[in-house]
């Protein structure tokens, strides 16, 4: 039984014995029952809804109101016990059935953490066709219902207990991705799963970039990301120029992609993919004509036709030369030049 859900059945109770106390005394005071009769009638009258020894029309006052009130207390406390039993079987039997499927599952990634940056990562994965298990520890993360409506499987348990990522399978999987949003929580992953399974790729979220540097050479961990520098160089990267959609590094050096309109007045038009490639070291993945029609992967020879779209990818410093050089001069900031590039 998860924590909230305790917590959920024992403010129930608290209010079932709150409402039979007050009922009690109140029945007590008003009717000049001893408080043993005035809770026994209380107490029948709110599990079953029924009176002993009176009728509802022989009362007066308060009284009668009192046992109205009783009666629907005792079905919406009955109701409320009965959702919070059925909840605890159904999640029961469901972590039976997860948990079995997890032990089962072989070459699968287990992704700790479902917040917005693991469920992207899980949509990411299930792109790349990959079997995923994961392990969260809020049953009511806002993405819950989304992945059990995809039938992923879920484990709701601490990521810190090494029984969770035996559950999840973690000796036959072929990796394990930490994004927690807590560091430390996903350098705990990290290490345990390596100890329980040396073999497995692991992958870290971190938010400081130092610390995911040290992670990853210190420990042997394959990847260590930091949040924050990811998403960097793409917002810097798209202030500079509105041409740009994506981003990333490879060593230091950056690379962007990005979609460049064909004007017919720039010195785009006619200029071949090959040149783009040999002048400013980008390639072009795609072109699309003003008139439709999509040309993936075109061929050296390939001209760019007035009007068209064209999408590439290569070094920021040579994309932004290429623009400045063909006159897109409007996407980039005031103050480039050639020179400076």
């Amino acid at each position: 039984m998860t924590r909230s859900l305790r917590r959920w059945i024992v403010r129930t109770l608290a209010g079932i014995a709150i409402v039979l106390a007050l009922a009690t005394c109140f029945l007590s005071y008003e009717e000049g029952w001893s408080l043993g009769d005035a809770f026994l009638a209380v107490l029948v009258l709110f599990a079953s809804g029924e009176m002993v020894g009176f009728e509802l029309a022989d009362l007066q006052g308060p009284t009668r109101y009192l046992v109205v009130f009783t009666i629907y207390a005792g079905l919406l406390g009955m109701a409320m016990l009965m959702g919070a039993v059925v909840d605890t079987v159904l999640r029961m039997r469901l972590a039976m059935l997860f948990e079995k499927k997890g032990r089962k599952m072989k070459n699968h990634v287990i992704l700790c953490g479902l917040g917005h940056v693991g469920y992207r990562v899980l949509q990411e994965l299930q792109k790349f066709g990959q079997d995923v298990i994961v392990i969260e520890k809020d049953e009511h993360s806002e993405f819950v219902h989304e992945i059990l409506r995809g039938k992923v499987p879920i484990i709701f348990d601490d990521v810190r207990h090494d029984d969770s990522l035996r559950r999840a399978g973690i000796e036959n999987a072929r990796a394990i991705i930490a994004c927690t949003d807590n560091d430390l929580i996903n350098i705990e992953v990290a290490l345990d799963s390596r100890e329980m399974n040396p073999a497995i790729r692991v992958v870290v979220r971190l938010f400081d970039q130092r610390l995911a540097d040290k992670i990853a050479k210190g420990f042997e961990i394959q990847v260590a990301f930091s949040s924050s520098s990811l998403a960097a160089p793409a917002f810097a990267a798209a202030a500079v120029d509105s041409s740009v959609k994506s981003s990333f590094y490879v060593g230091e050096r950056l690379f962007v992609y990005c979609e460049i309109p064909v004007d017919p007045s720039s010195g785009l038009v006619g200029r071949t993919v090959a040149e783009l490639r040999d002048r400013y070291e980008t390639n072009t993945l795609l072109i699309q004509p003003k008139g439709g029609g999509l040309r993936w992967t075109p061929s050296a020879s390939d001209e760019l036709p007035a009007g068209a779209l064209a999408s590439l990818v290569g070094p920021f410093e040579r994309i932004r030369g290429l623009e400045v050089e063909s006159g897109l001069t409007r996407q980039i900031l005031p103050g480039w030049s050639t020179q400076e590039l």
